[in-house]
């Protein structure tokens, strides 16, 4: 804190979360398929491959990288495949379906672009002052 007349000021960061999410659908009876980011290729992934084992290529990915990726559906897709902001400016993740057999594979697509911040209560913790302002107007 810093003093000034009357009081302390306290100079604060508010933290917004980026997130970038992508469906991959996969619409085959077998086969494999990889996932591509910056450059970088995963190993063949399996047609019916569960979401933890999409999850764990992705991030063996240096371009993407531990805790930086979560994959979530069900076995054999579709998938939401959502980047952290540490990974911004956010590359495209495309999908290759070459090797799948008895169907296809869409194209990565992006599904959002979000982002997150505080809750109120983070919010209001963070800036007592607006808090205050607040309830005088209430």
């Amino acid at each position: 804190p810093k003093a000034i007349e009357g009081g302390l000021l306290y100079r604060h960061r508010l933290i917004v979360n980026f997130y970038k999410s992508v469906l991959v659908t996969i619409d085959a009876t077998g086969g494999t398929f990889t996932l591509s980011y910056k450059g970088q290729t995963t190993a063949a992934i399996a047609e019916n491959a569960a979401a933890s084992t999409v999850q764990t290529e992705l991030v063996a990915l240096t371009t993407i990288g531990t805790g930086n990726a979560t994959v979530s559906g069900s076995a054999g897709g579709p998938f939401t495949v959502t980047l952290n902001q540490a990974l911004a400016p956010f590359g495209e993740l495309t999908l290759d379906g070459a090797s799948l057999t008895g169907g296809t594979a869409s194209a990565a697509t992006e599904i959002a672009d979000t982002a997150s911040g505080p809750t109120t209560a983070e919010f209001e913790a963070a800036f007592p002052t607006v808090r205050l302002v607040n309830e005088l107007n209430s």
